[in-house]
C-alpha cells in the first residue's frame, strides 16, 4: 500500500511504499527504509499521483491489502485521532451549517507561515479521512501579516481548498478563516 508520510522532517509529504507492519510500520520512501508509527503516516487522496496502483476490488467495495488492515487493527488499540474501525462502511460526507470545535480547528497563533500551512495541511488530510467537509484557521488579527499569508495560499491552493472565507461573526469572526474542503477520493 502506499502511504504518505506526515512526520516532519526530510520526507514530509512524500509518498513511500509499506514494507513491514509491527509496532511500527517500515515504509520505503525513495528506496531509503523508514519506521513510522500510525500517526505519522495517511493514506493519499486518490486525486494524487498515487492512481498508479489501485485496490483489487470486490463486490462488496475495495479490499485492503493484509498489511493495511494490520496496521489498522494495530492502531484501533492505540488512542487514535481518527476511527478507521467503521472503515466498512463510509460515513455520508458533514453537509449544511458546521459548528466551530477543537476538533475542526487548527491554532496557528504564534507560529510562521510555514509551520501554520503544515499544521493546516495536516487538518485537511485529518478532516478528509474523517470525513469532514470544514476546518477552521485561527490566525488571530496581530499584524495581519499570517492571515494574509494564510488566505493567498488558500486561494492558490488546488489540492484542498474548494472555498475560504472569514469565520461567522459567531464563530470568531475575521480572526478564524472558515476553509471549505473538496471531496477527497480516499481509496
Amino acid at each position: 500500500d502506499t502511504v504518505v508520510v506526515c512526520k516532519k522532517g526530510a520526507f514530509y509529504g512524500k509518498e513511500g511504499v509499506v514494507k513491514q507492519v509491527g509496532k511500527k510500520i517500515q515504509v520505503a520512501v525513495g528506496g531509503v527504509p523508514v519506521r513510522l508509527t500510525t500517526k505519522e503516516i495517511a493514506f493519499p487522496p486518490s486525486s494524487g499521483k498515487v492512481q498508479q496502483q489501485k485496490a483489487k476490488s470486490t463486490v462488496g467495495g475495495p479490499k485492503m491489502s493484509k498489511m493495511a488492515q494490520r496496521a489498522l487493527e494495530l492502531d484501533s488499540s492505540a488512542d487514535s485521532p481518527v476511527d478507521m474501525s467503521a472503515s466498512s462502511t463510509p460515513s455520508p460526507r458533514d453537509t449544511g451549517a458546521t459548528m466551530k470545535t477543537k476538533s475542526n480547528t487548527v491554532d496557528c497563533i504564534g507560529l510562521n507561515f510555514e509551520e501554520s500551512r503544515r499544521k493546516s495541511i495536516d487538518a485537511f488530510s485529518k478532516a478528509a479521512m474523517q470525513n469532514r467537509s470544514v476546518v477552521y484557521i485561527l490566525h488571530g488579527h496581530g499584524t495581519g501579516v499570517l492571515k494574509k499569508k494564510i488566505r493567498s495560499w488558500l486561494q492558490g491552493d488546488r489540492q484542498w481548498v474548494k472555498s475560504f472565507r472569514a469565520a461567522d461573526q459567531a464563530d470568531g469572526g475575521d480572526a478564524f478563516t472558515r476553509v471549505e474542503l473538496k471531496k477527497q477520493k480516499l481509496f
